[in-house]
């Protein structure tokens, strides 16, 4: 079950803490702006909801109540969608990548200087292949203050 947030402690409403927090000194607005999306206004103390509205039926939001808890919805959306984009955009550096491979391993290299700027390719693309088979790690402040 998800961390409810606990009314007792949490008392002030978390969408008038957010909008201090994003008028004029918040980079909130303009990461969205930079992204060509429109950045989510927190503007009232509602339970979270889908933009549609048809899946609440399932309970995803179970134990999530207020702004907080559509705050805490739309954090864990947002690193999923991050994730999800960034599999994605992997997984197409990758196939070009070994289309390119694939490009140079099967062309004509009887003369010295193709043969040399196709070796040079080979390794510049082995690189890059190399690192799109790390991970990385973004670090967040913790945002849970109860035990799940």
């Amino acid at each position: 079950m998800a961390a409810k947030p606990d009314a007792e402690t949490f008392r002030a409403p978390f969408f008038q803490f957010f909008t201090e927090q994003t008028e004029g000194a918040s980079n909130w607005v303009q990461y969205f702006d930079l992204a060509g999306l429109e950045a989510p206004e927190i503007t009232d103390d509602s339970d979270p909801k889908s933009l549609m509205g048809q899946l609440e039926e399932y309970e995803p939001y179970k134990g999530y109540e207020r702004s907080i808890g559509r705050a805490e919805i739309m954090l864990a959306a947002l690193l999923d969608s991050a994730g999800e984009l960034a599999s994605i955009i992997n997984r197409y550096k990758q196939k070009e990548i070994t289309d390119r491979i694939h490009e140079i391993e099967t062309q004509e290299l009887s003369k010295p200087e193709t043969r040399k700027k196709a070796i040079s390719n080979l390794v510049r693309l082995s690189k890059m292949r190399d690192k799109l088979d790390k991970k990385v790690r973004w670090t967040f402040p913790q945002w849970k203050a109860l035990d799940e």
